[in-house]
């Protein structure tokens, strides 16, 4: 795999739909020295590497969750400074996993997962647990998406 990153970022809205009919995300707790604050799986595009595809790769190298389908584009899409001063793009993606697939973090940059009912009457909550305002409107995007598509019993 090529080694080299483009400034091109992907954030990755993992979910899935319980028993029950409910819709659950998945949001990872950075560890201390990143930050320790919550956030869907995000992470850097390789050179040359079509962003879907980098979406994916995120997603399954962070979680080691297997996936109903493709990742679908939320048509969301921000700038911001990296930490070591660089302009970068991320875009925002849904992805589906299996009800019951078993999540495995990295240490090395997760030190705790959740999976959160997402609902309406939830959803500002939901929000206040995330850092960034551009992660908060990635899970407005998610909502959004998920309502149009008609995931679950009831958002």
């Amino acid at each position: 795999m090529n080694s080299l990153k483009s400034l091109n970022k992907v954030q990755v809205w993992i979910y899935r739909v319980s028993a029950a009919g409910q819709i659950e995300i998945l949001l990872l707790r950075m560890i201390p020295d990143r930050g320790g604050y919550w956030q869907p799986v995000t992470g850097g595009v390789e050179v040359g590497e079509p962003i879907e595809d980098a979406a994916l790769r995120e997603a399954r190298e962070e979680t080691s969750l297997s996936f109903k389908g493709g990742v679908e584009p939320l048509n969301y899409c921000f700038r911001f400074r990296t930490r070591w001063g660089a302009d970068a793009e991320e875009y925002a993606f849904a992805l589906q996993a299996s009800a019951l697939a078993e999540v495995r973090l990295d240490p090395q940059e997760h030190d705790a997962m959740a999976w959160q009912v997402l609902r309406q009457d939830l959803l500002s909550e939901v929000q206040g647990r995330l850092h960034y305002e551009t992660v908060q409107m990635g899970l407005t995007k998610l909502f959004e998406f998920l309502s149009v598509k008609q995931v679950g019993k009831s958002l």
